[in-house]
């Protein structure tokens, strides 16, 4: 007799494919199956299998190539699109332009998710509506791409001049509360880069160009990634300076004019490496602070000096000051002052002729603190120098309340003091500013004659420079 299996409907309903498969066998062994009432069933389980699957697939591509927020293409959306078009002859050149919502990540942080979100959202109908052609995404963060196959640089540059009241309008009005500023940067291709990838990577490269100081649109260029790589070499060989003492330090004498005798001297640092060659400070000095050894440098710099002292009053006399450039990095750092004055005692060195010369920069940072760390010098005995006047965070409140006890004008200020007047005059009010308050006034830079007889018609009476005297090993 021929054997009978029986399958529950429930069963198959469970595990429709592998059962199909059981049935299959069976039957082809020569075994009646008998389906309760299955074949209808099977069938719409199947149908509403599969419509599952469209559906999860359809989740799937959604989050793998668009953007939650705004629903724009993602950043590997818009490579993948971008370079299909040009490998298949779509289009064969074009831009990449990025644009940044400037201080989105600072916006998150203290207004939250919300406020930040309204911004993205606000920026997506922005372009939207104004791009026209091209291919828009959301790369990262506050980070948006476009792909214009068909513009130049005086079309693109033209467009958001043309755009620019009406694109801001829009965006504060979708996301108000908060202004929005954006940055640009453009990378040609193929020029700038062989792929998509690499012209969109070489966009954000010029991005955050640190050198490019412009509000405007930021072209790419081949400088730009091989300032990054010399940056990359400084950083990998500043540990090893240190520890190597590649580091040397000069003085350049302070000369007072109405004495004509050298007053003070600041401490330069300079260094040369066996690979990089001589390392401008511009370079090595942010290296240093990335790498968090701005402090430790910083130290050093003061203890070599100071093993020195009895070099230094042999040649310009044991009543001078010696000023040391002071990063707020490091003035800001745990120790620092107690470590200082370790130094400087272990020196057997009077405090008193010791200066920090500090910038404004680091007013920007908490001003209690700032104004504590300060008045503790200054009670130790150490002298306080404002640094680079007029060309940071200038402010007549500290100027007034704090301890310091010099202003020193930055050299942009001398260069063009001889033959322009606004120039005279603003010199000639950081002067009077500084004698207001009882500050010395301290002109740097000074290169030329015609320079100095100009600054003589003022009440300045403290000059640096290469006319009194070039930097000179100790």
């Amino acid at each position: 007799s021929q054997s009978v299996i029986v399958i529950p409907p429930s069963v198959l309903e469970r595990q429709t494919d592998f059962f199909q498969w059981i049935i299959h066998a069976f039957a082809l062994s020569g075994f009646s199956v008998i389906a309760i009432t299955l074949i209808g069933r099977m069938r719409s389980h199947l149908l509403n299998s599969n419509k599952d699957l469209v559906v999860q697939n359809q989740k799937i591509t959604q989050i793998a190539f668009f953007d939650a927020v705004t629903g724009l293409a993602n950043k590997s959306r818009f490579v993948m699109s971008i370079q299909e078009e040009i490998d298949t002859g779509v289009c064969s050149q074009g831009l990449i332009v990025i644009l940044e919502i400037r201080k989105y990540r600072l916006t998150k942080v203290l207004y939250g998710s919300e406020v930040a979100e309204a911004q993205l959202k606000a920026m997506a109908l922005m372009l939207q509506k104004y791009v026209g052609e091209g291919f828009i995404a959301r790369i990262d963060g506050g980070e948006f791409a476009v792909w214009n196959p068909h513009g130049t640089a005086e079309r693109l540059t033209s467009f958001f001049t043309e755009n620019r009241t009406a694109a801001r309008d829009m965006l504060e009005s979708n996301a108000p509360g908060l202004p929005i500023e954006i940055d640009k940067a453009v990378a040609r291709y193929p020029e700038d880069g062989s792929t998509v990838e690499e012209c969109l990577l070489n966009a954000e490269l010029a991005l955050h160009d640190s050198f490019q100081s412009t509000r405007g649109i930021r072209w790419f260029t081949p400088r730009m990634k091989e300032s990054l790589l010399y940056t990359e070499a400084v950083e990998q060989n500043i540990k090893q300076a240190l520890l190597n003492d590649e580091f040397t330090f000069v003085l350049q004498p302070q000369f007072e004019l109405s004495s004509r005798k050298v007053v003070g001297a600041e401490v330069l640092c300079r260094w040369s490496n066996a690979d990089l060659g001589i390392v401008n400070p511009g370079d090595f000095i942010p290296a240093l602070t990335r790498k968090a050894l701005i402090t430790r440098f910083t130290l050093e710099s003061v203890r070599s000096v100071l093993k020195k002292i009895d070099r230094i009053d042999t040649r310009f006399g044991s009543d001078i000051t010696v000023s040391f450039n002071v990063s707020p990095a490091a003035l800001l750092s745990e120790g620092f002052l107690r470590s200082s004055l370790d130094i400087i005692r272990e020196a057997s060195v009077d405090p008193e002729r010791i200066i920090f010369e500090i910038t404004e920069d680091l007013f920007i940072e908490e001003l209690a603190v700032v104004e504590t760390l300060i008045c503790d010098l200054s009670l130790r005995g150490i002298q306080t120098s404002l640094d680079d006047f007029g060309t940071g965070y200038s402010s007549l409140s500290y100027i007034g309340t704090l301890p310091i006890s010099e202003i020193k004008a930055d050299k942009s200020f001398v260069s063009n003091i001889a033959h322009d007047s606004k120039s005279l005059g603003l010199f000639r009010s950081m002067c009077s500013i500084a004698d207001a308050f009882g500050h010395k006034f301290v002109a740097e830079g000074v290169e030329n004659a015609a320079q100095l007889s100009a600054i003589q018609s003022t009440s300045c009476n403290i000059v640096q420079g290469y006319l009194f005297g070039r930097p000179e090993p100790i």
